[in-house]
């Protein structure tokens, strides 16, 4: 006696191969960049980016040309085209002042300071999948900044370290 399957069942192999497939086509979401752009005290304005190729000297910002004394870091965060963005999805940003300050007459060590610790929700992307968040940093301008950015609520953490390498000669 042959038994007989029902008809979708010879279509399974073929439904799990198409379903694998989309999963490996989902991209996971990742932080791709991140920016910092000094806010002008003279003028009201942001400076381009202070980590991009080709930046500025970081010296002196709080008394120069362009003098500031915080700074606006925005992360960029791509979650890959028509993928959904998870509830809880948030970035987290840790900022830590270095204690040397090696231009400087009294070269003291001191330990290095954590100046922001703040985990801020993600918002609604474009449509690539491309979100922004933006975190201030106060009181900045003449010690180098740590900047560590992680991807929290998703089941695959991604995070990017970048310096902004402020110093002051006095």
């Amino acid at each position: 006696m042959i038994e007989r399957f029902p008809p979708f069942v010879s279509l399974l192999p073929l439904l799990l191969v198409c379903f694998a497939a989309g999963l490996q086509a989902q991209e996971q979401p990742k932080i791709s960049d991140i920016q910092a752009r000094a806010f002008e005290s003279r003028t009201g304005d942001f400076s381009a980016d202070l980590l991009s190729t080709g930046r500025a000297d970081l010296g002196n910002m709080p008394i120069g040309e362009t003098a500031s004394v915080s700074t606006f870091v925005i992360v960029k965060v791509d979650f890959g085209k028509d993928s959904p963005i998870p509830e809880r999805a948030g970035v987290r940003l840790v900022a830590t002042e270095s204690g040397s300050m090696p231009f400087s007459v009294k070269r003291k060590r001191q330990a290095d300071k954590i100046i922001l610790d703040s985990t801020n929700a993600v918002g609604l992307a474009d449509a690539n999948g491309t979100t922004y968040v933006g975190f201030w940093l106060m009181k900045t301008g003449c010690q180098s900044i740590k900047l560590t950015a992680t991807l929290t609520g998703v089941s695959k953490k991604s995070s990017k370290t970048e310096i902004l390498a402020f110093t002051c000669y006095e």
